[in-house]
């Protein structure tokens, strides 16, 4: 339960003053047709994991705040390169991201983040419904 009680305190420290849209990945099936690929460690975490918990808290307190939230699919999101608007997976080594085809480099959680900002602001659900958009050319 300190655990919870953490994470509320840090949640509520946040200022959303300045944000008009705050969007979060979809991780609801992170888990699907995984059993038996993740090591016994890595199961016990994510069995205990408090992702829906705090997703419900954090949009309930983007409510109160006049702040939109969505959720955005994060299929290939730390693969795409927001420049250049290309994926590729060997875009991404550990947690380097470097574009392949336009040379970009980024920490590939920062890129991951500000690809789902641009999803946000394009109104898009994830990567793929924007590539197959007329939006990117």
């Amino acid at each position: 339960m300190e655990i919870n009680r953490r994470k509320l305190v840090a949640l509520k420290q946040i200022d959303l003053s300045n944000i008009r849209v705050l969007c979060i990945e979809d991780l609801k099936h992170v888990k699907a047709f995984k059993r038996g690929t993740f090591p016994r460690r890595l199961n016990r975490r994510l069995s205990h994991w408090l992702y829906n918990f705090l997703a419900e808290k954090l949009a309930n307190w983007c409510q109160e705040h006049g702040v939109r939230f969505e959720k955005k699919a994060p299929w290939k999101t730390s693969q795409f390169c927001r420049f250049c608007q290309k994926w590729d997976r060997r875009n991404r080594r550990g947690d380097q991201f470097v574009c392949r085809t336009c040379g970009h480099t980024d920490h590939a959680d920062l890129n991951a983040a500000h690809n789902l900002a641009f999803l946000g602001l394009a109104g898009h659900y994830g990567v793929r419904s924007l590539q197959n958009s007329a939006f990117v050319q």
